[in-house]
């Protein structure tokens, strides 16, 4: 019996509304189930309300009153199991050490379409339900 799998539950973490838009939806084409959050304070409010609600949070690094930082740092310190991607434009030596030391598992830099996140994480799904493959 085959049991479909759900879709992958990404929060999406983007203080500029044109780019959350832009990455929500390109997201949500290729069938995940997308939440948006323009502030990393609602996004860490989201995640502590209901911490098994997301697989992936996807936050920017760059933003204004909480950085991608605090966002992780926050995430972790609520025991957020899931996988934590980073969108960048610059990162400094020292914060690519953080983001790591606080198990970041991938980091894109900007610009990038959302094509590339969705075809990584589908293909590692792939990869890992087929071993074989």
């Amino acid at each position: 019996m085959i049991v479909p799998i759900p879709p992958l539950r990404i929060l999406c973490v983007e203080d500029d509304p044109l780019a959350l838009k832009a990455l929500a939806a390109g997201l949500e084409a290729y069938h995940f189930k997308v939440t948006d959050s323009d502030h990393g304070c609602h996004a860490v409010v989201q995640v502590r309300s209901a911490p098994r609600k997301f697989d992936i949070v996807l936050t920017n690094h760059n933003m204004m009153g909480m950085d991608g930082l605090k966002v992780v740092g926050s995430l972790r310190a609520l025991k957020f199991t899931g996988l934590v991607l980073i969108m960048y434009d610059q990162l400094t030596v020292s914060e690519w050490r953080t983001y790591r030391f606080l198990k970041v598992s991938g980091f894109f830099k900007k610009p990038f379409e959302a094509s590339l996140i969705a075809e990584l994480l589908l293909n590692d799904l792939h990869v890992k339900r087929n071993p074989s493959s």
